[in-house]
């Protein structure tokens, strides 16, 4: 089937649709698998769909270590605080929620849009490649750079539908955490 679908110009990961292009000539990570049924990228620059998929990875990669770290331990001055996703949100909407969104607000309009900008007129800067790396994570060598850029896009989408997930067992639970569904071992709703 997979030389079927090369040999017909359709897609690795969905045989019955065409590539786009872009998402064939981008030559970043993760595109090898071709994915874009629905063509965005024939509308929508592939650089700025790359940035936008990275930085809501990063952000999911973060909530889901939150989100387990806060249903193990809780900080003293914050021992009132809810520790399951819905009950947090309704808990912070009106005052941490506030103050996260207006300093991302304002990182995304300071350092975030003239970074994309940048690559989407193609500047030769990777999506999502702020210049900051301060444990040398991303490896000296291109090599290193692309095994640790497919990495990250990789579990960025993992973490992004393991957030998902994570809300809907919560919901489905009535409100139990994780956690705690673990410990009861009480997997169903």
């Amino acid at each position: 089937m997979t030389n079927v679908a090369r040999s017909s110009g359709n897609s690795r990961s969905v045989p019955f649709a065409p590539v786009p292009e872009a998402v064939r000539e981008s030559g970043l990570a993760g595109s090898e698998a071709e994915f874009d049924p629905l063509m965005i990228t024939s509308y929508l620059p592939i650089s700025w769909m790359r940035e936008s998929e990275v930085k809501h990875g990063r952000i999911a990669m973060l909530a889901f270590v939150g989100t387990l770290a806060q249903q193990a331990y809780q900080f003293p001055w914050y021992k009132g605080a809810p520790t399951t996703l819905v009950g947090a949100h309704d808990h912070f909407v009106t005052t941490a929620l506030a103050q996260i969104l207006l300093f991302t607000s304002a990182f995304e309009i300071v350092a975030g849009v003239p970074a994309a900008i940048q690559t989407v007129r193609g500047s030769g800067r990777l999506p999502g490649y702020y210049g900051f790396d301060p444990l040398g994570l991303w490896g000296k060598d291109e090599a290193s750079r692309k095994r640790m850029e497919l990495a990250e896009v990789k579990n960025g989408r993992l973490a992004m539908i393991a957030m998902l997930a994570l809300w809907h067992q919560e919901v489905l639970s009535g409100g139990m955490g994780v956690i705690e569904q673990l410990v009861k071992q009480k997997f169903t709703p």
